[in-house]
């Protein structure tokens, strides 16, 4: 007997990581992460779960929390977005 097996689905569209960094890490991380006010991305060399974990979280007065601002998908899209930016 066969089973009906219905895959979950999205409806969340999918998620354009330069958008993302442009309108929230751009003004402290400037365009291509060198840095500025923020920390400068191409030096990072933490990991992805690392990476999602800073951009959730924060960094107490050095870089605020996003996990209540931006969606799951928005901070994965960024947080991949970032890791490309690393040297």
């Amino acid at each position: 007997m066969a089973t009906n097996t219905t895959l979950p689905t999205t409806t969340e569209p999918s998620v354009d990581a330069s958008t993302v960094y442009i309108q929230n890490c751009l003004t402290c991380h400037n365009d291509s992460g060198e840095g500025g006010t923020g920390a400068d991305l191409r030096q990072s060399v933490l990991g992805l779960a690392e990476i999602t974990t800073v951009i959730v979280e924060g960094r107490g007065k050095l870089m605020p929390g996003w996990g209540d601002i931006l969606t799951p998908a928005e901070i994965e899209a960024v947080a991949l977005y970032v890791q490309t930016l690393q040297e």
